[in-house]
């Protein structure tokens, strides 16, 4: 473990963090690994094998603790080439919910079940499993298969969240531009030509969230819009979110190069290196305010990320390291860089790193999340193997032929 202090400039004064940059020690997973097979889905078989509803509910259905960690996985029949995918989408296929790498539940996904088999239309919101689905004319959104919400339009949720037993979603038009919010499926608030900036923030009992629209920003608190004066030393802002109720900034102000995190009355440089140029700056985690920096080196020409948390610095690997799942707790910031030409996979966990088993990359952003100070990381084989759900160091295949699409 190499620690490396990084001067930090916090408003006006400079002070120094201690900053854990990737010399950090090497763990092959191949060693650690142990493989644990079935995890009770034999019962089920593969495909599409639900109940005449299309739903199947296990005999730990709903007996979840506060540590409990959900996988969502598709499950194609046995054989069937998912990733060739020769159907061209028209294969009948099953969603499956995992709890701590038993399942759960299992919907028959296809359009007389009204369950999209697109990774992008499934959430884990407070151990269920919410879908939603269109086909072509209506939006449908059911939670652990039972419908909910049903209005007209064809829309794609980006985000979902309940609070007191009301469902608050951000939408997008099928095909289209801009956005809906809805609140039990009514329209409350939309833009054809707005940009979502991020997804919806919960603040006690309000909802929020900010958009971008003909180069003003907003935001939206409990279905009301405002629009954000910015101060006039902000130049271009690179990403916007909403903290809590508060909101936070990614710009650059004056003649500095370097990013800028603003919050309330708070400034915060982010420093990083004056041979390299920003590619992108962006919220990874606004629970946390973790911020990624895409920058590319001047030299080499190599890109790479590094990870903030506020002022500091708290992961930068070698060049040449993009990161796929971010994820913040208590304890720290958790990474998962998917293989590459130019890098071999690998998870961060506060002071370690872990090389990824052969073949295996995480599918998506939300296939990493901390559940009881235990770091969870779902990945999915690129050689047909089954999915398996990483935890510290020990791995659970879970058996399904088809990608885990996210964890929580």
């Amino acid at each position: 473990m190499t620690k490396v202090p990084v001067s930090v400039t916090n408003g006006s004064r400079d002070f120094v963090q201690i900053a854990f940059i990737c010399g950090m020690k090497n763990h092959v997973l191949s060693i650690m690994v142990l493989l644990m097979s079935s995890c009770g889905l034999e019962q089920l078989g593969h495909g599409p094998h639900s109940g005449a509803d299309g739903v199947w509910k296990g005999p730990s259905y709903g007996r979840y603790m506060s540590g409990t960690c959900h996988a969502v996985c598709l499950d194609y029949p046995d054989g069937y080439d998912w990733m060739a995918d020769p159907g061209n989408g028209s294969t009948d296929c099953s969603v499956v919910m995992f709890a701590d790498a038993v399942p759960v539940l299992r919907l028959s996904a296809g359009d007389s079940y009204e369950v999209s088999a697109d990774p992008q239309r499934h959430r884990i919101r407070s151990g269920c499993l919410y879908t939603d689905f269109t086909d072509g004319m209506t939006t449908v959104i059911k939670k652990d298969g039972e419908e909910i919400i049903r209005y007209d339009g064809a829309e794609e949720v980006m985000d979902l969240v309940t609070v007191g037993g009301t469902v608050h979603m951000l939408c997008m038009p099928e095909g289209g531009t801009g956005f809906v919010y809805r609140i039990d499926g009514k329209e409350m608030v939309a833009r054809e030509d707005g940009v979502l900036c991020g997804g919806l923030d919960v603040s006690g009992s309000s909802v929020g969230f900010c958009f971008e629209c003909r180069s003003k920003y907003y935001k939206v608190v409990d279905g009301k819009v405002f629009l954000m004066e910015m101060e006039e030393d902000i130049g271009e802002i690179m990403d916007v979110a909403l903290y809590n109720g508060e909101l936070s900034l990614l710009t650059v102000t004056g003649d500095r190069p370097e990013p800028v995190l603003i919050r309330s009355e708070e400034r915060r440089s982010l420093m990083f290196w004056k041979i390299s140029d920003i590619v992108s700056c962006r919220f990874m985690d606004t629970d946390s305010l973790c911020v990624r920096i895409r920058y590319r080196h001047r030299d080499t020409g190599l890109t790479s990320d590094m990870l903030w948390l506020g002022a500091l610095r708290i992961l930068q690997p070698r060049q040449a390291c993009l990161l796929s799942s971010v994820t913040v707790d208590r304890s720290g910031c958790h990474a998962v860089a998917n293989p590459s030409e130019t890098q071999s996979g690998a998870i961060f966990s506060n002071l370690e790193r872990y090389e990824l088993p052969p073949g295996y990359h995480v599918y998506g952003h939300g296939c990493a999340v901390v559940k009881d100070t235990v770091l969870h990381v779902g990945l999915t084989s690129g050689k047909g193997m089954s999915p398996v759900l990483w935890r510290d160091g020990v791995m659970d295949t879970l058996d399904v032929n088809g990608p885990l699409i996210c964890l929580r």
